[in-house]
């Protein structure tokens, strides 16, 4: 279960001043010390999501030492993000659906998000470029992806999370969310499942995946979906009907906008490769108790030398 929680902290050094100058964008930075970067999703005791908190009322523990917070970013700030939709022949039924939600999705994302999508069978390829998606580029998406996503050839779901990864890592925003809309399953990828997972807690994104099941194809992997789901805080979705994704989409998309991201340099900057525990608290102004879900952990960077000798 442990492992679960694990990631690697985001490698970089924390340059105060320019945090606070542009705080809703990526960070940048000088030299030194290493950034840790986690998105906290908080809710009420009804399961509400809060809006409105400020930094004074998180306290973060990294192996139950409290930390000093260096970056904030309150709910609703724009987020790069990434659709992955799978493109196999397992999506001939369900491709129209699917499209539909999409769109409705990112007709519901902060207007200032920047937006790609990725569609994957047996290759990974760019649907939809990363942009600013505003009325005129909102009404050619869904004729783009009903052109680019086509329903044929094998699945390579690996391929897909790195790559989606990979061009999170060089949004423009220092909130990354993947959204993962697939069955599960992998037939062509030439990453490896274990390789994925090690990409997955070596970024600092939030994955909300939406698994397709199908009760008559079994080769789906719904509990992979959940995993790497799971790795970051994120939520995992299986809807019963395809038409329920929709839905599924919807509360994803509620849930980016009410999402906070603290960072922090750990007061312990051994470079050992160990594994952090994470705790995030939140309480309202008014002194209620309330619920954070996010990282349980990450592990720590390895020194150069460490690293190359494999020790």
């Amino acid at each position: 279960m442990t492992s679960k929680l694990l990631i690697r902290s985001v490698m970089a050094v924390a340059s105060v001043v320019a945090l606070a100058a542009a705080p809703q964008e990526r960070p940048t930075f000088t030299a030194t010390s290493d950034l840790v970067v986690i998105h906290a999703m908080v809710e009420d005791r009804r399961g509400a999501p809060v809006a409105g908190l400020q930094q004074d009322s998180f306290l973060v523990y990294e192996d139950n030492y409290p930390q000093e917070l260096r970056f904030f970013s309150t709910t609703d700030a724009p987020a790069t993000i990434g659709l992955l939709i799978d493109n196999s022949t397992s999506m001939s039924t369900k491709r129209e659906r699917v499209i539909a939600a999409a769109v409705q999705f990112a007709e519901m994302s902060n207007p200032e998000d920047e937006v790609f999508v990725l569609a994957f069978n047996e290759q990974v390829r760019e649907a939809w470029p990363a942009r600013v998606l505003d009325e005129s580029s909102l009404s050619v998406l869904r004729a783009t992806l009903m052109n680019q996503i086509s329903a044929r050839g094998q699945t390579a779901l690996y391929d897909a999370v790195n790559g989606g990864l990979e061009r999170l890592a060089r949004g423009k925003h220092t909130r990354q969310v993947l959204v993962i809309v697939s069955d599960g399953s992998d037939n062509a990828s030439r990453h490896t499942k274990d390789a994925m997972i090690a990409s997955v807690r070596s970024s600092s994104a939030m994955v909300y995946s939406v698994a397709l099941q199908d009760k008559v194809d079994r080769d789906g992997d719904p509990g992979l979906l959940k995993r790497v789901a799971q790795e970051t805080g994120g939520e995992f979705f299986s809807p019963d009907k395809i038409d329920e994704v929709s839905e599924a989409l919807e509360h994803i998309a509620r849930d980016i906008r009410a999402t906070y991201t603290l960072g922090y340099v750990p007061r312990n900057q051994a470079r050992d490769g160990s594994v952090r525990k994470l705790r995030v608290v939140a309480r309202h102004p008014d002194g209620r108790a309330l619920k954070v879900q996010t990282r349980g952990g990450y592990v720590a960077p390895k020194a150069a030398s460490d690293a190359g000798s494999g020790q």
